[in-house]
Parts: C-alpha cells; sequence; structure tokens
C-alpha cells in the first residue's frame, strides 16, 4: 500500500523528510491523496478520532526535535492496509487513546469487531503507559500502598521527558483474524523469567484477556505485545 503523510501543523519539509525514511510520499497543497497517515504536534481526543477515520488511516504525534522512528509491527500493520497511533504518553494517557483506538475499530469492522477487544486493549495500553514508558510499579495491597502508587503516577506524568515517551497502537486485519498491536518505549527486560512473568501478568490482571484464555505474544524485550482475536471467540489462543 502507497502511504501519503499529510501534515496538519508540520511544515511540508518536515514532513517529507519523516516520509522518505519509510519510502512514503508526503502531501502538499498540490498533492492530496489517501490513504493517509496525519502527521501534527499535538493530537487530542477529537483529532485523534479524526485521524483515524476515513480517508485517514491513523496518526503520528511529531516532535522535529527528537528523533522518533516508528516500529516494525506498526509500520507492517499500516502496509498491510491497517490502522495506527503513535503518540505521546502524556497525549494518550488523557485522552484515553484505548478507548478511541477501539471506538474507530468498530466502525471499521462493524459486527465483525471483537467484543471484548476494548477491554483487552485497554489493559495492553495502561501496561504500556504506566509501567512501560512512566516506569511506574505496581502497587501493594494495602490503602497506603495505593495512595503511593497514585503519587508515583501523578509525578511521572509531570515529568518532561517521560511523557515524552511514545507508544504505538497499531491494529490489521489478517489470515488470523484482527491482530492488534502496542508498543511502548519502556525499559524492557532481559531475562526469560521476566518475560513470562510480565506475559502472566497480562493474562492474570488483564479480565478480558484472561476470560478468553488468551496466548499474547511478547517482542522487543516486553516493549511491544500482540495480541489476535479470532473472528468466534475473543482473542485466539
Amino acid at each position: 500500500m502507497n502511504i501519503v503523510v499529510v501534515p496538519r501543523d508540520v511544515s511540508e519539509t518536515k514532513a517529507g523528510e519523516f516520509a522518505r525514511q519509510y519510502g512514503w510520499l508526503a502531501a502538499t497543497k498540490s498533492r492530496q491523496r489517501s490513504p493517509g497517515l496525519v502527521l501534527s504536534g499535538r493530537f487530542d481526543a477529537a483529532a485523534i478520532r479524526s485521524s483515524l477515520a476515513a480517508p485517514f488511516i491513523g496518526g503520528v504525534e511529531f516532535d522535529p526535535g527528537r528523533t522518533q522512528l516508528l516500529g516494525q509491527r506498526f509500520r507492517t500493520h499500516l502496509a498491510a492496509g491497517g490502522t495506527g497511533l503513535n503518540l505521546r504518553t502524556d497525549t494518550a494517557y488523557h485522552c484515553e487513546a484505548a478507548r478511541l483506538f477501539a471506538g474507530a475499530l468498530r466502525e471499521r469492522l462493524g459486527a465483525d469487531c471483537p467484543g471484548d477487544l476494548e477491554l483487552a486493549l485497554h489493559e495492553v495500553v495502561a501496561n504500556a503507559l504506566i509501567h512501560g514508558n512512566l516506569g511506574v510499579t505496581s502497587c501493594g495491597q494495602g490503602v497506603e500502598d495505593f495512595a503511593e502508587y497514585c503519587r508515583s503516577l501523578d509525578a511521572m506524568l509531570a515529568h518532561p521527558q517521560r511523557v515524552q515517551r511514545r507508544v504505538e497502537i497499531s491494529a490489521v486485519v489478517n489470515s488470523n483474524g484482527l491482530e492488534v498491536a502496542v508498543q511502548d518505549e519502556g525499559a524492557g527486560y532481559d531475562s526469560e523469567a521476566a518475560r513470562q512473568d510480565a506475559a502472566d501478568s497480562l493474562r492474570l490482571h488483564g479480565l478480558a484477556i484472561a476470560s478468553a484464555a488468551a496466548r499474547i505474544t511478547v517482542e522487543d524485550r516486553g516493549r511491544c505485545t500482540i495480541m489476535t482475536f479470532s473472528a468466534d471467540r475473543g482473542v485466539a489462543e
């Protein structure tokens, strides 16, 4: 698929540089083509919804002063006719990106969209944002533990470097069903034991995933989680 980058509040020069590194085209005033990937300095909820609606295929929150590379899974999904978002951590958190993305998929897929998609996606995106990009650890069971967790989360949401880390949410329909990927820029982990712990944590705490007896795939040292939803039973085993 030929992908065209459509700049919103980004100069045509910067949009062209961004597009060329992936072999894409950049739209200009004289060349508007679709499908289009919206490139903007900041997104709000309305802009996210717009970027996920036809003729657009998603959006990238662009910072010209930051080295910004799109993930392989994200690019693969778009090239195969899918849709995706690349957002700052604070934008994704405050705009409830998981809910908006799930809603856009419901619009695109209709009755074929899995009923448990939004809950499952919310769990994985929250994990990517809070534990991955912001680096906030899980809390204990007590009231004070939860209070400390909330204080830590608020502090990291005010951290200028942490909130600039990107999260990618992308999806495509393939022969296996609906494949949804979430990628973060957190520290990841090194060991196989840690990888298994992360997968188990998602399975135990993600109620929608657990209810479907999900098998999820974890890549890039835990920074990328892929879920495949079959047409007949939610997340595929």
